[in-house]
């Protein structure tokens, strides 16, 4: 028989976007087995990106946070991008 394997759902981010006037750090739901990966830069992430650990400090300015989650099985989500304008 033959095991087909889901790519994982998005990343869960909160806040998922959104306009500020005051400092915020973004959470992102990592499930267990999972990892994270992060870009500010526009590009899609890879393995090779920044790896989420902690809340991320939100910079000042109208940004894109781009995620992906990779499961234990190395099967990457769609990219999700966030919008977040921070204007102090």
């Amino acid at each position: 028989f033959q095991v087909e394997l889901k790519k994982p759902a998005v990343p869960i981010v909160i806040p998922s976007g959104g306009n500020f006037s005051a400092p915020q750090n973004i959470s992102v739901r990592v499930p267990e087995g999972c990892i994270v990966y992060y870009t500010w830069d526009g590009k899609d992430p890879t393995s090779a990106s920044e790896k989420y650990t902690e809340p991320i400090a939100m910079p000042e300015g109208n940004n894109i946070l781009s995620l992906i989650l990779v499961d234990q099985y190395g099967m990457r989500s769609d990219v999700l991008r966030c919008n977040y304008i921070y204007l102090p």
